[in-house]
């Protein structure tokens, strides 16, 4: 969402699972659609043939559609890299992967940006943010950024992550935009 008083909307993210989902999201004013399931984790992933259902029933709407890889472990770079090319196959904008706070996650990243296709890090800060993979993902010029929670049961956001953190996360974000034009 933009900041209030400024002079961008604020716009609407809805996350959907299915293509009825999906239609009823735009029809109702959604500026974002977000493709995933709830029920198989914090980024659970929808099959592909469920993805494709949805991108070729949003077709006529012309928003654009994110959809996640699912969760899978920060070490299987193999894995994640096939779910994120399987994933953009099916003509999202978008694909969501997790990135979460251990010794491999540079190198995820750095992947992830090299690959070329339109990843949107998440990174996951159940055990707070690390300063320096911020600073590495943004550097990397992605199309987006995101912070979340895996555990949703553990709590919010904010009782994971101090708000001077998530003030530095933002504050980088928008700077890096700035810089390469995204803004």
């Amino acid at each position: 969402a933009a900041r209030s008083g400024g002079s961008e909307a604020m716009k609407l993210l809805i996350s959907v699972r299915s293509p009825h989902e999906a239609l009823l999201a735009a029809a109702g004013g959604a500026d974002f659609i977000d493709l995933k399931e709830p029920r198989l984790g914090a980024l659970g992933g929808l099959p592909l043939k469920t993805i494709r259902n949805c991108v070729a029933a949003l077709r006529d709407f012309n928003l654009p559609i994110s959809a996640t890889i699912g969760d899978v472990p920060m070490q299987a770079h193999d894995e994640i890299a096939a779910r994120v090319h399987a994933v953009a196959d099916c003509c999202v904008d978008f694909v969501k992967v997790g990135i979460e706070r251990d010794d491999t996650a540079r190198h995820a990243l750095t992947m992830l940006a090299d690959d070329g296709r339109p990843v949107v890090p998440v990174l996951i800060a159940d055990r707070g943010l690390d300063a320096a993979l911020v600073s590495h993902a943004v550097g990397l010029g992605f199309a987006g950024l995101m912070v979340d929670t895996a555990d949703k049961q553990a709590g919010s956001l904010f009782d994971c992550v101090p708000v001077s953190a998530l003030q530095h996360f933002i504050g980088s974000a928008r700077a890096a935009s700035l810089m390469c034009g995204l803004a």
